[in-house]
């Protein structure tokens, strides 16, 4: 009798392992993108006490027009996939895979991962961070992240609807520190949303460390500090499309990841003292004011005390800063340092106020 050496295929295909989305329902969602690719936010401008005169006419001081902070929101990403399934091909795997099975793997572990990705990479850049001398363990983890915990208090970030973002392995160093004794299961619920506990108000999600630039071991953030817009999410099967017997899949993802300026102190990484750009030194001399951040990439300022990451009319530096344009009186000016590859990690601001003559 012959012997039938075709190749069979079973009827099931193996999936790979695939995450959902871990942000969803954790960034604010209160602009929308809807008919538009950019959104121009103004935020007001805030004024110090003086003292009140119990004569004259400017008893409050001498008024001024009000300022407002303006930040332009754009979407940059506009990603697209497209994939054919012939019908020869599709038969001869015993109808295993299918057009929807493979569009199915392809959101999991392609598109939904890489948007993420971005996302947090933007976030990081124009959030706050505090350095750590050395990568976490379990006997210094609780105090390094207690750090950013520590920075949102004191910048008034709302205590509600924090996120702490750890990797496995901090998440692991956590459950085994002595000193943590806050981790609080959450019940089904939040399990199944990615929740895994709780570190001083803020719930713990675990994400993969491959989400994670090297070198930052997590980042807390407020809800509402954190935007994910997705303006195009489309995916399409084309059966028997021109040309093709079989299936045509088709996808794309038009959308960004952006820190609202205004609320900018709500989000704060954890990341290596070394690999973070040095917070710029700002110097005024007769021939102008300086600026310096040993091997960063780029510095930008701001010289009227707005925050230079997100005011669209900051300046690049490149030479010293003349002030002979400036009015008399003082002026705050702000800066910061974006690093390269040796320092990944955005500065801190720096400020500081001049006085023109």
């Amino acid at each position: 009798m012959a012997v039938n050496l075709a190749t069979k295929y079973a009827k099931q295909f193996a999936a790979a392992f695939a995450p959902t989305s871990y942000f969803k329902g954790k960034v604010s969602e209160a602009y929308k993108f809807d008919g538009v690719k950019k959104i121009v936010i103004q935020s007001p401008l805030t004024t110090p006490l003086t003292d009140y005169v119990r004569t004259g006419v400017d008893r409050y001081g001498t008024p001024t027009e009000m300022d407002t902070v303006v930040q332009e929101m754009e979407l940059t990403q506009d990603k697209a996939f497209t994939k054919i399934l012939d019908r020869g091909n599709y038969s001869d795997s015993m109808m295993a895979v299918s057009a929807g099975n493979w569009m199915s793997e392809q959101i999991k572990q392609i598109a939904t991962p890489e948007t993420e990705k971005y996302a947090i990479r933007q976030w990081l850049r124009d959030g706050g961070s505090v350095a750590v001398d050395a990568k976490p363990t379990k006997s210094t983890v609780v105090e390094s992240f207690a750090k950013a915990v520590e920075k949102l208090d004191d910048a008034f970030a709302p205590g509600e609807d924090r996120y702490l973002y750890v990797t496995a392995e901090m998440y692991k160093n956590l459950s085994l520190s002595s000193e943590f004794l806050g981790l609080e299961r959450l019940g089904e619920q939040a399990l199944s949303k990615g929740i895994v506990g709780e570190f001083e108000g803020a719930k713990i999600v675990k994400v993969p460390t491959s989400y994670m630039p090297a070198d930052c071991y997590g980042f807390l953030a407020c809800k509402d500090s954190i935007l994910l817009p997705r303006k195009i999410s489309t995916f399409k099967t084309h059966t028997n499309p021109p040309g093709i017997d079989g299936w045509l899949m088709e996808g794309r993802l038009w959308f960004d990841a952006f820190v609202l300026g205004a609320k900018a102190n709500g989000v704060c990484a954890i990341v290596l003292d070394s690999k973070k750009q040095a917070t710029p030194t700002i110097t005024q001399a007769d021939s102008g004011i300086t600026l310096a951040s040993a091997n960063a990439a780029k510095i930008l300022y701001t010289l009227d005390g707005t925050d230079p990451r997100f005011n669209p009319k900051a300046e690049v530096y490149s030479a010293a800063i003349s002030t002979a344009n400036l009015a008399a009186g003082k002026h705050l000016v702000k800066a910061v340092a974006y690093g390269g590859t040796a320092t990944p990690f955005t500065s801190d601001i720096a400020e500081k106020e001049i006085t023109v003559a």
